[in-house]
């Protein structure tokens, strides 16, 4: 994994959703449990669809894990972990890079940009052939030109910059920009928390995302796709970094895509040769890495990305990195909840605190 730049690009598109998960439906009283360490069985005890296992986010990952009394989306009343993570206090220059800063720019000093079908290293080469690659689809091609006649690439360096050039109705003094924040523009921790359930319950039919699909195990934010068909619309590109990640002001550090890269986010190995778990989706169930392309388990996936094996029941298979997600639908019953964990860019227009503008 890249290090050395300590800024991330970031998304205002759609309608900002609230920082937070209102806790709707579960009760004033709770069980602490320790944030390592569970009475959860882990996939080697043979269990089925078990739920979390707090032993294994990282030591930094979250401020508190709670047992809380909730209630599913159906009305089902049952119990679910609060988990409250430790947001950008464990972030470090591990994070990123994201933009070149110029047209020379080397793979090791940028970051990647996926599209929904392709994965493209984001490079000083990459700049260059926006053009060709883009100004086709999303015409004319002279507003692909990212670069300036001294080699440098336009990329937004403060956060009025990266709110006006990634709004809904992106300001055209912004076309032609690679998109990020400096994280030291961010005052605010970014905390998160995730309502999930304990022991996760197959719904009826597969649900659609909510804005997060899940937590990961070192405690960001697995959100849904980036609105990647509105970010080339406005003649713009956000690099996320090796892990397939970038922050915004009001979710924070979050990922779009399971890369594989090392260093990101996994608990190990499997004794198996299983693809570890990543995090948890929303509903309960894990989110494994991704499978080799073609392999008789990726065909065996359904809908959801999911399948299940009698060693870890049933689980999720992250999707590969260019299609720009980790999961696309539910499996399970999701807790019940007022609003929902802001889902992969920050706010519509305006600065964090202000309202945000309608979609458009």
């Amino acid at each position: 994994m890249k290090g050395g730049r300590s800024t991330s690009s970031t998304w205002l598109y759609g309608v900002l959703l609230a920082a937070g998960v209102s806790l709707g439906g579960c009760s004033d009283d709770s069980e602490t449990v320790a944030v390592t360490g569970t009475d959860t069985p882990t996939g080697d005890e043979s269990t089925v669809s078990s739920g979390p296992d707090m032993s294994l986010f990282s030591a930094e990952a979250l401020t508190s894990s709670n047992i809380v009394d909730c209630e599913l989306s159906d009305g089902t009343a049952t119990q679910c972990y609060e988990l409250v993570t430790t947001g950008l206090e464990k972030v470090d220059d591990m994070i990123g890079p994201f933009c070149p800063d110029t047209i020379t720019a080397a793979s090791d000093e940028a970051g990647v940009w996926l599209d929904g079908t392709s994965l493209y290293q984001a490079d000083g080469d990459f700049i260059l052939n926006l053009p060709n690659l883009y100004g086709q689809t999303y015409p004319p091609a002279e507003n692909w030109i990212f670069s300036n006649d001294d080699g440098s690439v336009n990329v937004t360096t403060t956060l009025e910059a990266c709110v006006a050039a990634a709004r809904p109705d992106v300001d055209p003094a912004y076309y032609g920009y690679c998109v990020q924040c400096d994280l030291d523009l961010i005052e605010d921790d970014m905390s998160l928390t995730f309502l999930i359930p304990v022991t996760p319950e197959a719904a009826d039919a597969p649900g659609n995302l909510t804005a997060s699909a899940g937590v990961s195990l070192n405690g960001f934010q697995i959100a849904a796709a980036a609105p990647v068909e509105a970010i080339l619309s406005a003649y713009t590109i956000a690099a996320f970094d090796d892990c397939g990640g970038h922050v915004n002001p009001n979710d924070g550090y979050h990922y779009h895509a399971a890369t594989g890269a090392n260093g990101c986010n996994s608990a190990g190995s499997e004794d198996d040769g299983h693809p570890s778990i990543l995090g948890y989706a929303m509903d309960g169930y894990p989110i494994h890495g991704s499978l080799e392309a073609g392999s008789e388990e990726a065909n065996l996936l359904d809908e959801c990305f999911g399948n299940e094996d009698e060693v870890r029941g049933y689980h999720y298979h992250a999707a590969s990195a260019e299609q720009n997600q980790h999961i696309a639908c539910f499996h399970g019953k999701t807790a019940a909840s007022e609003e929902q964990v802001p889902g992969g860019g920050p706010p519509a227009g305006g600065l964090p605190g202000e309202a945000p503008a309608e979609a458009g």
